[in-house]
């Protein structure tokens, strides 16, 4: 008994689906730790425009 094509095609698609969610839930603890840096960096520059002293920023 041969494996229609279209039955082939699912099983690809939803192993490369799975690789891309996979990829992308690993991403985000990184995008996050940088969206945290990056606003710190913007509220330390609002308060030095403002002329308060800049809060410290964690490295």
């Amino acid at each position: 008994m041969q494996l229609p094509a279209w039955a082939a095609a699912l099983v690809v698609f939803f192993f490369g689906l799975f690789v891309v969610v996979v990829f992308v839930l690993d991403q985000i603890p990184k995008l996050s730790r940088k969206a945290i840096r990056a606003i710190k960096s913007v509220r330390a520059v609002r308060d030095e425009l403002k002329g308060k002293p800049p809060r410290e920023l964690d490295q």
